[in-house]
């Protein structure tokens, strides 16, 4: 396992009820379009309070096609 998986792992352990479910690249087009989206050329975390406009149709349609279905 990987140390990313390890901390997952440990994380959730102290929960009562969880639900991890892997969705493809090609299934969540609003992830896709985040992640190409995002500066490379900055560190940290960004937190987007707001959903760009540009992402309202993507994520209209990931919902239709029950991407987010758990």
């Amino acid at each position: 396992n990987s140390a990313l998986i390890r901390r997952i792992q440990i994380l959730l352990q102290d929960k009562d009820h969880w639900v991890l479910c892997h969705i493809s690249r090609e299934a969540n087009h609003v992830v896709d379009q985040i992640s190409k989206m995002a500066p490379t050329d900055l560190e940290g975390v960004q937190n987007l309070t707001t959903a760009p406009l540009e992402l309202i149709e993507i994520l209209d349609s990931d919902k239709s096609s029950g991407a987010f279905d758990i």
